[in-house]
């Protein structure tokens, strides 16, 4: 699964992989139960840390949209709601709002 993640983005990229898995469950129309690669691969396959991409599964999971299961990885809980959804984009967009008028105020 590539996420896209851009490490040149002032978002930070734990939210970019919960959006960008959010994403994924959303369009993909997967169903409650659907086995998520493992974090190593995806980590593998992105160039991420391990502990980031746990990071992100560990805040979806909080929110009930993934599950974890002993010995399997982690699941589709659930498909994020449309609100759910458009929370995580416009995170990702405000945060980059706020680190930009940060940098306008420090290089201004």
């Amino acid at each position: 699964m590539d996420l896209g993640i851009d490490r040149q983005a002032l978002v930070p990229v734990v939210q970019q992989i919960v959006s960008a898995v959010a994403e994924w469950i959303r369009k993909s129309g997967v169903s409650p139960g659907t086995r998520l690669p493992s974090i190593r691969q995806l980590a593998l396959d992105n160039l991420l840390s391990q502990s980031s991409v746990i990071e992100a599964f560990e805040r979806m999971v909080a929110q009930g949209v993934l599950a974890s299961k002993q010995g399997a990885g982690f699941v589709v809980a659930r498909p994020p709601t449309v609100q759910e959804y458009h929370w995580y984009e416009g995170a990702e967009r405000e945060w980059g709002d706020f680190t930009d008028s940060c940098m306008d105020r420090t290089h201004g």
